[in-house]
């Protein structure tokens, strides 16, 4: 009889997208892939900190903005892509779903839409602290991203889409436990 997973093992296994049964040998895969993780990230700092000095001594307008940008395009493609090659490649079952009992459904997806809506919020505020520092290096007031209805709506627009997908996505991950 298999024990119970633990709340750290069912993040683990929510985290790498892994489904099934956590076992010994699932989980030992698990802690391996977080400590490529862990390790592509140290290296991954340090790589981005002599990236941002190295383009603070040449272009020291810009170097904000690229390394801002070199930070959203490795966490959110990079970082993931190599979790998943990771993931693929070892050998556990990876279908996406994620299995709770049935009397866990409901409430399991009412969490899965607020957790959504709260990352389309944060995305809008990240967005909104983005411009406004946007346009402040631009030496424009606060007043005037304030006064520009477009960027306040294509900010809404786009932290509405992003957690819009979210949501659908976390949704639909939840399946009932199969016996």
């Amino acid at each position: 009889m298999a024990k119970k997973s633990n709340r750290l093992e069912k993040q683990f296994a929510r985290f790498l997208g892994i489904s099934g049964v956590f076992d010994e040998y699932v989980k030992q895969v698990a802690y391996q892939l977080a400590g490529h993780a862990y390790l592509v990230l140290t290296y991954y700092i340090m790589f981005s900190s002599l990236i941002f000095l190295l383009t603070y001594d040449f272009l020291p307008k810009y170097a904000g903005r690229i390394y801002v940008g070199l930070n959203i395009l490795v966490t959110v493609f990079i970082i993931p892509l190599i979790l998943k090659m990771k993931t693929d490649k070892a050998d556990i079952d990876t279908s996406g779903f994620i299995e709770v009992p049935e009397e866990d459904l409901k409430r399991e997806r009412q969490k899965a839409i607020k957790r959504g809506i709260l990352s389309g919020i944060v995305f809008t505020g990240f967005m909104f602290v983005q411009n406004i520092l946007a346009t402040m290096e631009n030496g424009k007031s606060l007043l005037d991203l304030l006064r520009n209805p477009w960027l306040i709506g294509g900010v809404l627009i786009a932290g509405s889409v992003f957690g819009g997908f979210m949501t659908v996505l976390a949704y639909f991950s939840i399946d009932k436990e199969k016996n």
